[in-house]
This record gives C-alpha cells, structure tokens and sequence, in this order.
C-alpha cells in the first residue's frame, strides 16, 4: 500500500511546486519512488524520508507514483491524503 499525501502552493500560478510524501501501508516512508506528472516529462525520486517536491501544471494535476515492489498508481492532486493498494 502506497499513503501519498500532496498539497498545492500558489495555486494560481501556471506552474507551481507540489510536495508530498509516499508511505507503505505501515507508515514507513518509500524512498527512490518516482512522482511524475502524467502527460509530461516531469519526474522526481523521494528522498530518504519518502519526500518529493515536483512542478505541476493545470489546475488538478494527475501524478504517476511507481516504486518497486509495489504497482504503479496515478493520483488526482486534490490536496487531500490518499491511501493506494499495491
């Protein structure tokens, strides 16, 4: 299980930060999943405590989460917290 939490910042900007954490289904963090926005080339890796921070654009963004061991999932950004099954 993938936990993925996002929240937007300044979001009436055309291309603005997004931020985040990816979690196994015990709370420990993911770190070297990829974030990638959907439809784009932007891409980022979680750091060692499942962290990422990526620019998005469009105003709700579809992100792809993807790590090994676990299936890749895509995530409306809708600044709620999002728990995925593997």
């Amino acid at each position: 299980m993938l936990c993925f939490l996002a929240g937007i910042h300044a979001a009436l900007a055309q291309t603005r930060p997004l931020t985040g954490k990816v979690h196994d289904g015990k709370g420990s963090p993911i770190p070297g999943a990829t974030v990638m926005q959907k439809g784009t080339s932007q891409g980022v890796p979680t750091g060692d405590d499942g962290s990422f921070s990526i620019n998005v654009t469009g105003t709700s963004p579809t992100l792809e989460v993807s790590a090994i061991g676990f299936s890749r999932k895509e995530v409306i950004v809708d600044g709620k917290l999002h728990w995925i099954s593997p």
